[in-house]
């Protein structure tokens, strides 16, 4: 179940959550069965410090807190608090 933004919320410019769908938590939230896989129309939430990146697999990105960390060039995204503290969200239709 997702959890409501903190009114310290962090979202990517542009873009309004209300038009996203919470998928669950976790590399299979993103429709892969062996890791993380990247896509622009997918959004990720850091638990922690309510940081939402977009997992666009060219950008590189680090929530507020730090415990979040996307580095594509080393082929490396998640959360040093574990896979399940990441929420995957996806724009809806």
């Amino acid at each position: 179940m997702a959890t409501e933004p903190r009114g310290n919320a962090r979202y990517p410019e542009g873009v309004s959550m209300s038009s996203y769908e919470h998928l669950g938590n976790g590399p299979a939230a993103t429709g892969s069965s062996s890791g993380w896989r990247m896509r622009a129309g997918l959004i990720a939430r850091c638990l922690v410090c309510d940081y939402y990146m977009i997992l666009d697999p060219d950008t590189y990105d680090t929530c507020a807190c730090g415990a979040m960390n996307k580095d594509p060039g080393a082929g490396r995204f998640g959360s040093r608090l574990g896979d399940d503290r990441i929420e995957i969200y996806r724009h809806r239709p």
